[in-house]
């Protein structure tokens, strides 16, 4: 029997490097980003709120004072030693309509260097 897991997200997440969150809290790396929301790793100590402002500063753009609310945890053993990390998943709240458009502009770039990179993944194995 197959069990078969269904993907709950409504919207396609993008792999995003040298990218940090910056809140209240803390400097944090994001690990993937899209239209509804952001993944992102913080140590176990760190204090993770059910609701965030956020600053996002990427290599293509920065994005501001973005809403954001905790939708789920996971702890993840990083290396020998057994550090602690938490993986932090959020969904985005009422944006303005600049931060959604900016927000846009970032994902389809994200997309387009997706879809770059995939080709050049396929010319590789040809």
């Amino acid at each position: 029997m197959t069990t078969v897991i269904k993907e709950r997200r409504q919207h396609q997440r993008f792999k995003i490097e040298n990218s940090v969150l910056v809140s209240s809290d803390g400097v944090y790396q994001i690990s993937n980003i899209g239209i509804g929301g952001f993944c992102y790793r913080c140590s176990a100590h760190s204090t993770i709120p059910d609701f965030l402002e956020i600053d996002i500063l990427t290599p293509i753009m920065q994005l501001q004072n973005l809403p954001a609310q905790r939708a789920w945890l996971s702890t993840l053993e990083v290396g020998a030693q057994e550090y602690l990390q938490v993986l932090v998943g959020a969904k985005f709240g009422r944006l303005k309509k600049d931060q959604t458009a900016h927000l846009f502009q970032l994902i389809k770039t994200l997309s387009q260097l997706h879809v770059s990179e995939q080709q050049s993944l396929s010319c590789l194995s040809e």
